[in-house]
């Protein structure tokens, strides 16, 4: 109170104008730290007068709050703008969750659009009463819906400048900027506000460097880290474990091992001892790189540093060796861990899993999995898959038919990616049946099967005969809102016509004419052989000019298996009339035509 009337007595009176007046200490209780001398704030007499026109209201608002929320305020008569709510929210400084109040209130009962200089405001009046959550939830909501309050405001300046308004002016609202624009995922945002930060000679403290440098890191800006931590020091900002910690990890995702060894020795030089999350963090480096002699010789220096392994330690070490082709060692020291009483988890039983998969070694693999199962753990669906396919790529289906039983037995759930996989390989190793088994218990474990695993055994039932099966096997799927695709119908048609009975070939193509898919020359082509060797010639022809009227298919081919027909059974006139036709649909004979026409006239002669 003191401090705004000396300024409002230098604003009234040039006399007092060379009268000395205190520099408000902005750091008390901030939780940034001042790297330079503190700005001084402005506080003019203008700020504390009232509007001539809206006096009486803000009064009244302001007395109403005193004793009662701001939902019960009834729309005020006159209209008040912007400033008037700066206003009240300055005169509510003495309990900030007043001014919280009135300010949400605000928001939908006054028909204005709040700006960021009115929430700036708030903003600071709160995190100098400690309300850090609601300000930086308040700052939140102006970051993220900036382009509604003010497109073309910085807030960064309008925080900056909210002191000229009078309200309790508290630096850690820099910090909390930052965080929120991390916390949105605006890194680059988070960076610039740091350095305007430290620009104005304040600096974020420890946790808030902290948070961004890990943002940093996540998405690679790596440089950038570098130039948080020489502003840190700069700034005399202290950095402690975490700091370093995170920058052991930029150092060793961007490759360079040997630097981060040089870095963890500074940092011992500078009074921090690395922890194990340090070491881990080396030695997964090390592993990255492929340089497991070095990582292992750090992982057995550690006990005298006076710093105990850890799973996490284990794991990573499980990780590099299997990378590297060495699953026995990392079998082994998988085994060294748990006798030391480490539990093993999921992640490490499926390393060693899929390394002994990509080296063939199936009894070990499946070893791995029954223990997993037996110590109460249940395998991802991925690691289930793994398994299953390093038995598919091997040719060894009915042990992995055996497999998948027994995986259904101990209630491991798999996934309908394992069940497609299965169902594919039977049916191309001509194996339909067995196939259609895998698909029934994909049915009774509530998967849905789609499109590719219905092409398959459709594929698969044509290819050995069994058409009945197959058009079963459509039908049903047309009944689960599967639409079926040219494929399904092709090898549907093949088979038909495969077996002389070339009728039901024709439905079906009829019918998928219907459900607007387009034959093919080779459905047409497998159409007009069919009729053909069934002796129906009229058929063939009637649908040799069906396809060339209605889907353009002017394929010779088509054309010289009717002349080859007829020429076989030793109607040579018939394909020269049939000639005629042909030439008229845009058909054109070839060298081929001739050969079959010549040598049905010389079978006709030698007779």
């Amino acid at each position: 109170m003191h401090r705004r009337f000396i300024s409002a007595v230098h604003s009234l009176n040039p006399l007092y104008s060379t009268l000395p007046h205190p520099t408000p200490s902005l750091f008390s209780t901030s939780s940034l730290q001042s790297s330079t001398p503190s700005l001084p704030l402005p506080v003019p007499l203008r700020s504390f007068l009232f509007d001539p026109q809206n006096p009486n209201q803000i009064d009244l608002i302001c007395s109403h709050l005193k004793h009662s929320p701001a939902t019960s305020l009834s729309p005020p008569p006159l209209r008040l703008g912007n400033s008037d709510v700066s206003k009240i929210l300055l005169r509510c400084q003495s309990d900030p969750l007043k001014a919280l109040d009135f300010f949400n209130w605000s928001k939908t009962h006054l028909g204005l659009r709040l700006t960021t200089q009115n929430y700036c405001v708030v903003v600071h009046i709160l995190a100098w009463a400690k309300k850090s959550s609601q300000a930086i939830e308040t700052l939140f909501e102006l970051v993220e819906n900036r382009e509604l309050i003010g497109p073309k405001d910085d807030v960064f300046q309008g925080l900056l400048s909210a002191g000229e308004f009078g309200c309790n002016f508290d630096p850690s609202v820099f910090g909390m900027l930052i965080k929120v624009y991390l916390r949105l995922g605006f890194v680059e945002e988070g960076f610039e506000a740091f350095q305007r930060t430290v620009g104005v000679g304040l600096a974020p403290d420890t946790r808030t460097c902290n948070t961004l440098l890990n943002g940093l890191s996540k998405v690679g800006s790596f440089e950038l880290c570098w130039e948080v931590y020489d502003a840190m020091e700069r700034a005399r900002v202290l950095p402690n474990s975490v700091t370093f910690n995170v920058l052991m990890k930029v150092i060793c995702k961007s490759g360079d091992a040997g630097k981060a060894k040089a870095f963890m020795e500074d940092m011992e030089e500078k009074g921090f001892e690395p922890d194990v999350f340090t070491y881990n963090t080396l030695i997964a480096g090390y592993c990255r790189k492929g340089r497991l002699e070095e990582a292992f010789y750090l992982f057995r220096i550690i006990g005298l540093r006076g710093v105990e392994a850890d799973s996490v330690s284990y794991r990573i070490l499980v990780h590099g060796l299997c990378k590297d082709g060495r699953v026995k060692e990392a079998h082994q020291l998988f085994n060294q861990m748990v006798q030391l009483g480490f539990g093993a988890d999921n992640f490490m039983y499926e390393l060693l899993i899929s390394g002994y998969c990509e080296e063939g070694r199936l009894r070990e693999a499946k070893s791995l999995l029954e223990e997993m199962i037996q110590n109460g753990l249940v395998p991802s669906k991925i690691g289930c898959g793994v398994v299953v396919d390093c038995h598919i790529k091997r040719g060894r289906l009915l042990t992995c038919l055996n497999y998948i039983v027994w995986l259904r037995r101990v209630g491991v759930p798999l996934s309908a990616g394992i069940y497609r996989s299965l169902i594919k390989a039977l049916c191309e190793e001509n194996r339909p049946n067995a196939g259609k088994s895998v698909f029934d218990w994909m049915l009774e474990d509530g998967l849905e099967p789609d499109l590719e695993v219905y092409n398959a055994l459709v594929e698969g039932f044509c290819s050995c005969g069994e058409l009945e099966v197959a058009l079963v096997l459509k039908n049903e799927m047309t009944c689960r809102g599967i639409t079926p695709n040219l494929a399904i119908y092709r090898d549907l048609i093949y088979g038909f016509c495969g077996l002389r009975k070339s009728t039901e070939g024709e439905r079906l193509m009829r019918e998928m004419v219907e459900c607007d898919l387009m034959p093919d020359n080779e459905i047409s082509m497998a159409l007009i052989n069919g009729y053909c060797e069934e002796g129906n010639f009229d058929e063939a022809e009637s649908l040799l000019d069906y396809f060339a009227k209605e889907f353009q298919f002017l394929d010779t081919r088509c054309y010289n298996v009717l002349v080859k027909a007829y020429c076989d059974q030793g109607k040579v006139e018939r394909s020269l009339e049939l000639q005629e036709r042909v030439l008229r649909l845009g058909i054109i004979p070839n060298a081929e035509t001739c050969k079959f026409i010549i040598h049905g006239l010389t079978k006709r002669s030698a007779e």
